[in-house]
């Protein structure tokens, strides 16, 4: 997809093997509670064996941080396309990660938005880092939801205008058609 080691390496992007357990087995071996794996949305129990899995498997490893920066999620980019497993894998909600109301990259894109800049409203993870890598850092997305007042109001603290910048699909439209009234409601500028 054309992005380059140090984008790579700034948004730290990984890779999830494969094989079932290697994350999972890393973790226990660090002294996390299988517990806290499964609540996290890092690991999953079979119902067969009772054995912990990893829940990404075979994926790019997208973190999602808060707009502190703080890593909260993660999503997951199935690397073979597969009839049986989802394309994208989010992990689960928790207490500090709901996905109707954080942006991927918000923490990046906080600093150009209080300088005026229209915040750049995007489908995708991989939207947002080649846009990022191109210098346009106002770009964030939804983490494959709709655009919510939630989203709206943490944008509304450093910006005031938005630019949807949706596919150009069916469901791309569909999408922003969608985000425009809530979007014009909460008193934002847009353009589409």
């Amino acid at each position: 997809r054309g992005l380059t080691p140090e984008t790579l390496q700034r948004y730290q992007i990984g890779y999830a093997p494969g094989e079932g357990s290697a994350l999972t087995q890393h973790l226990l071996a660090l002294g996390y509670e299988e517990e806290v794996l499964v609540a996290w949305g890092l690991s999953l129990r079979s119902e067969t064996t009772g054995r912990l899995y990893d829940r990404f498997r075979g994926r790019v490893i997208f973190p999602i941080r808060e707009e502190s920066g703080e890593v909260v999620a993660f999503a997951g980019r199935l690397l073979q396309d597969s009839s049986d497993q989802p394309k994208y894998l989010n992990s689960p909600e928790t207490p500090f990660y709901e996905k109707s109301e954080i942006l991927y990259g918000l923490s990046e894109a906080r600093s150009v938005l209080r300088k005026g800049a229209p915040a750049l409203i995007v489908e995708g993870y991989m939207d947002v880092l080649a846009l990022h890598q191109a210098g346009f850092l106002e770009a964030v997305a939804t983490c494959g939801t709709a655009l919510t007042e939630a989203h709206l109001a943490r944008l509304r603290r450093y910006t005031r205008s938005l630019i949807l910048l949706y596919d150009a699909d069916e469901a791309g439209q569909a999408a922003v058609r969608r985000a425009l009234h809530p979007a014009l409601g909460a008193g934002l500028f847009v353009k589409v």
